[in-house]
């Protein structure tokens, strides 16, 4: 995935999170898992959870967008909120198992998804 940080090793990722897992939905998600991980060394070096923004078109992209993430790793979403996400700069990963928010960086930075 391209970052848009293209010359910062420091990516920001975000999993949708529904009952401390990955949601099946973006738009149905609780919660937020950020992780700030150093793209070369591969290690996590912050992780906080938020609040999810209420589900209306077009403002999740929109608050994740200035949260600063460059990388969204999702199961499903909709047509319009992918464009959104992409047209914002954000790489999208989808259709992953229901993991948890770490296995799944671990994962991505491992080149396994």
């Amino acid at each position: 995935m391209q970052s848009r940080r293209q010359n910062n090793d420091h990516l920001m990722i975000v999993v949708p999170l529904s009952k401390g897992r990955l949601s099946r939905l973006l738009g149905a998600c609780d919660q937020l898992a950020i992780f700030e991980v150093h793209a070369r060394n591969k290690t996590v070096l912050y992780e906080s959870v938020h609040k999810a923004p209420p589900h209306e078109p077009g403002l999740l992209p929109s608050r994740l967008h200035q949260l600063g993430v460059d990388v969204v790793l999702a199961g499903e979403m909709g047509h319009l909120a992918r464009r959104l996400l992409e047209q914002a700069g954000m790489g999208v990963v989808m259709n992953l198992p229901p993991k948890t928010p770490a296995q799944l960086v671990r994962e991505y930075l491992g080149g396994e998804l």
